[in-house]
């Protein structure tokens, strides 16, 4: 077995494939950043939905979406909501590429006038 194989199989190997045990690890490992604030709020009496942060959160929102549009991968996504993007949500965002025919992404969602 070569050099590559045996370092494949170790990943393999110890890989951790629990989605549970991923977030826990995750979130042991978070670094409190408090000058980073990114929220989304939605105000349902005026059906109103406000993204607001500071610099260092909108800063943040906007290379996650520049990578997006640099990968050239219709179907790529990225998701938000409390504590994972956002500092504070009442909703979870989920942003994603489509082609130019508005075609290739995963998620669809159909609108409340359908």
């Amino acid at each position: 077995m070569s050099d590559f194989e045996e370092w494949r199989k170790k990943i393999r190997e110890t890989a951790i494939s629990d989605p549970e045990e991923i977030l826990r690890i995750m979130r042991e490992k978070a670094v409190d950043d408090p000058t980073f604030v990114l929220e989304l709020r939605h105000d349902k009496n005026d059906n109103t939905i406000l993204l607001q942060g500071n610099e260092a959160g909108l800063n943040y929102l906007a290379q996650a979406i520049l990578r997006m549009v640099n990968s050239g991968v219709p179907g790529s996504h990225a998701h938000f909501e409390a504590g994972h993007g956002f500092t504070e949500s009442d909703l979870h965002l989920i942003v994603q590429r489509v082609d130019d025919a508005g075609h290739g992404g995963a998620h669809q969602v159909t609108s409340s006038d359908d």
